[in-house]
């Protein structure tokens, strides 16, 4: 798929938490940290984080700084549409053949997964790669750019899912069902403050 960037989108209101759930510690690190690593040592090209204005990344590790871009969505409280809209954007001006839309909630992301998909992406003449989870298609998903028009009209709560059946595509089995789990509540972090370690 030729030049394929990360959009992190790290934009979301933590509003089932009730505090900003990337900046909970986890493993010596913090939520939002810990899928970011896991980008930023895949084969993506770029990482670009999507966040809102009044965030200025305290949560990101120090190990991450300086590997990684971001950009502001202005429009983050009306729906996780204007976060993919403002992140695609920011990918066509860089140049993108194709980006993976991924959640900064799901600690349970693997290298491997995001390779593959990708892998998956030279091999197939697909508009999209998903990440399958018991039957559905759930993030990340990685989309070629001939998707991007339809991207950016998506608006309010919306995800990219709503376009899947409409594109020609694929799904990437995982290996555990956890790998796609994205933490939202207080009683789910503290399932997984719980865990030994992610291994």
């Amino acid at each position: 798929m030729g030049y394929t960037i990360g959009i992190y989108l790290a934009a979301g209101s933590s509003s089932r938490m009730g505090r900003n759930k990337l900046a909970l510690p986890l493993f010596h690190t913090t939520l939002g940290s810990v899928a970011l690593k896991v980008a930023l040592q895949s084969n993506l090209d770029e990482v670009l984080i999507v966040k809102r204005a009044e965030d200025h990344l305290e949560w990101v590790d120090s190990s991450c700084e300086g590997q990684f871009q971001s950009v502001t969505c202005c429009d983050a409280h009306l729906g996780q549409a204007h976060s993919i809209v403002t992140g695609i954007k920011a990918a066509i001006t860089r140049g993108a053949d194709a980006v993976m839309i991924m959640l900064a909630d799901q600690p349970f992301l693997r290298v491997h997964h995001l390779n593959a998909m990708m892998e998956a992406a030279t091999k197939e003449r697909v508009q999209y790669i998903g990440t399958n989870v018991e039957g559905r298609t759930q993030p990340p998903l990685l989309f070629s750019k001939e998707v991007f028009p339809d991207l950016m009209k998506l608006e309010g709560d919306v995800g990219a899912r709503r376009l899947l059946p409409t594109l020609t595509g694929m799904s990437l089995n995982i290996k555990e069902s956890r790998e796609a789990y994205d933490i939202d509540t207080e009683e789910e972090y503290t399932w997984l403050i719980s865990q030994q370690s992610i291994p």
